[in-house]
C-alpha cells in the first residue's frame, strides 16, 4: 500500500468486514507524546489501493476530524483482489471501514 509520507496504516478485520485507520503524523520524526508537536499538514486528494482476500459491498469512512462521526460512503473501485479508494483529504485520523459482500 502506498500512501504519502507521514501517514501511518493501521489494518484489522472486523467480523463485517475490515478497517483502516489512517493516521497523519506529518512530518514528525521520533514522537514523544510528552511534548508538543506541530499540528501535521492537511494530505488532500490522494488515491490508496488496498489489497483485500475477499469482495467488498461498499466503504465507509469515518473522521475523528469533523463534527459529525456519522459515516459518509466513499467511492471504490474494485479490482480482482482489491480496492481503490480515494481519500478526500486526511488532517489527523480517518478510518476506512470496509464491508464484505454476503455470500
Amino acid at each position: 500500500m502506498q500512501l504519502p509520507e507521514g501517514i501511518q496504516p493501521f489494518f484489522r478485520k472486523t467480523v463485517q468486514g475490515f478497517s483502516l485507520s489512517l493516521v497523519n503524523l506529518g512530518h514528525a520524526g521520533i514522537l514523544n507524546w510528552t511534548e508538543n508537536h506541530p499540528q501535521p499538514e492537511i494530505k488532500r486528494g490522494f488515491t490508496i489501493e488496498v489489497s483485500l482476500d475477499e469482495p467488498i459491498e461498499s466503504i465507509w469512512l469515518v473522521s475523528a476530524d469533523r463534527d459529525s462521526l456519522s459515516p459518509e460512503p466513499v467511492e471504490f473501485q474494485a479490482l480482482a483482489n482489491a480496492v481503490t479508494i480515494e481519500v478526500p483529504s486526511l488532517e489527523i485520523w480517518d478510518v476506512l471501514l470496509f464491508v464484505k459482500k454476503k455470500a
